[in-house]
Parts: structure tokens; C-alpha cells; sequence
């Protein structure tokens, strides 16, 4: 994840800021649904 081989400098960039975004969208959405189950 966040190597790039085939695309060239600017790709590698957006690629790098579309794992900073996402990732940390994923660890919210682990946190909600572990938040859901503790409620139900």
C-alpha cells in the first residue's frame, strides 16, 4: 500500500493523500459499528 511503481510523482502524491483520507475514514467506521454493538 502507497508504493507505485508504474505512475509517476504526482500519481504517487494522490495516492499517498487518498490512504491519509481513508484510512482514518475506515478506523471511524470500525468505531461506529463497535459503538452499535455495544448499544444493542
Amino acid at each position: 500500500m502507497g508504493k507505485c511503481f508504474i505512475c509517476g510523482p504526482d500519481e504517487q502524491i494522490e495516492a499517498t493523500y487518498a490512504n491519509m483520507l481513508l484510512i482514518p475514514m475506515i478506523e471511524l467506521f470500525k468505531k461506529n459499528c463497535e459503538i452499535r454493538e455495544l448499544f444493542k
